[in-house]
């Protein structure tokens, strides 16, 4: 669903990707991890069609991000790091906005099972979004997300600032969406969260993939073996 072959991005005279390899299938969640500036959200820039690559492959959906950008933005939903929001609007009066944006139309009462779906008490519906804290923001923002049924699912820091309690929400809700048979990439700084949830990870240093982890193999293994393990967790 999303593959990436020999992918190579320049920025402001840099090189800050180098030859990336790396394939997400249907119903896989994988976790790219790493420290700042270790190209987390440059990928996902490239994906999204904000950076040009300077060599290599990049496709999502069986579309060449060279010579079917539109498609291949089509084929994507996308959560920022700092999802943007009217703020004046109520979740449910935004809901249907981004709604509209799609192209479709949906009734109050499905709007509402969205949010619900999405973890969002109904008490917060009719609520301006300026109220909302920050986690419930993030919840919303997912929630629209996969409005648009796109076979691929782009998240950028989702677990940043989140207790504890809403990081086992999260990983409730993106288990749902990966077992929707949709491909889910998404970016973090923290070993122990991607642990929890993804099907394979993938660590960046320096805009090189310097390890992967399948999580399925032993923490013992992971603990002794993991290049980065100690500097991450």
């Amino acid at each position: 669903m999303i593959r990436l072959h020999a992918l190579s991005v320049r920025h402001r005279g840099s090189r800050v990707l180098h030859d990336i390899d790396l394939r997400v299938a249907p119903g896989e969640l994988v976790a790219l991890v790493g420290p700042a500036g270790a190209g987390k959200t440059v990928l996902l820039e490239v994906l999204l069609g904000r950076l040009r690559p300077e060599g290599g492959e990049a496709c999502v959906d069986q579309f060449d991000l060279r010579t079917q950008p539109a498609e291949c933005r089509g084929s994507i939903a996308w959560v920022p790091a700092a999802p943007e929001f009217d703020l004046e609007a109520t979740g449910s009066a935004w809901l249907r906005r981004r709604c509209l944006e799609l192209g479709r139309t949906m009734p109050e009462p499905v709007r509402r099972q969205v949010l619900v779906r999405g973890g969002i008490d109904p008490a917060w519906h009719n609520v301006r979004i300026d109220g909302w804290p920050g986690p419930l923001r993030r919840r919303l923002a997912l929630a629209a997300a996969t409005l648009a049924n796109a076979p691929a699912l782009l998240l950028d820091a989702p677990d940043a600032g989140l207790d504890e309690r809403d990081l086992a929400d999260l990983i409730l809700a993106l288990r749902r969406i990966r077992k929707r048979g949709t491909a889910v990439l998404l970016a973090t700084r923290d070993l122990a969260f991607a642990r929890r949830l993804a099907t394979r990870i993938v660590v960046l240093e320096h805009g090189a993939i310097v390890e992967t982890i399948e999580p399925n193999l032993s923490r013992r293994a992971h603990e002794e073996e993991s290049y980065l393990a100690g500097l991450l967790r």
